[in-house]
């Protein structure tokens, strides 16, 4: 097989793991969660791994094929960790 990941067919482009796909007559649903290990901080562009904690976004959509489709993100909050970063007291979100 060619190594091609679920994420990479559902959400090309999209560096998310799926934790969880749930196919049922009425639903379709996705878990899902940050595939990347840090992100830039927006007040000074450091790149910060420091998790100050983690929220849950639900994203919905139109039917496909008569299916409901829902996506779980699992988001975190990261916390800047440079010692001159202005913004760096207050959590800055990372992106999916």
């Amino acid at each position: 097989m060619g190594g091609v990941q679920i994420s990479d067919r559902l959400l090309p482009g999209v560096a998310v793991e799926v934790d969880q796909l749930v196919l049922t007559d009425t639903e379709v649903r996705l878990a899902v969660r940050s595939g990347a290990a840090s992100a830039a901080c927006p007040g000074c562009g450091h790149r910060s791994s420091r998790v100050h904690c983690y929220y849950q976004r639900t994203l919905t959509d139109r039917p496909v094929a008569g299916r409901r489709v829902r996506i779980e993100l699992r988001a975190r909050r990261l916390v800047c960790g440079h010692d001159r970063c202005v913004g760096g007291r207050s959590p800055s979100r990372s992106r999916p």
